[in-house]
């Protein structure tokens, strides 16, 4: 689940490793799918460019949901 705020930003950086941190907020997911996103971004730059889109629409879809509160 993605904390329950109005709006909820994620901060994604690829570094030269192609690993994946976050800033300003804990992503909570459940594992395996966040496993596989990280997976993913770790063996291609496609990967990695999926995950960020994918990750981006679930928060925006969360914004969505806080707003219409």
């Amino acid at each position: 689940m993605i904390p329950n705020t109005a709006h909820t930003e994620l901060s994604v950086e690829i570094r030269a490793s192609k690993s994946f941190y976050f800033n300003k907020n804990e992503l909570m997911m459940d594992n395996k799918s966040l496993q596989r996103l990280l997976f993913d971004a770790d063996h291609s730059a496609y990967g990695a460019f999926r995950a960020n889109k994918s990750l981006q629409k679930i928060l925006f879809q969360q914004k969505l949901a806080n707003d219409g509160q």
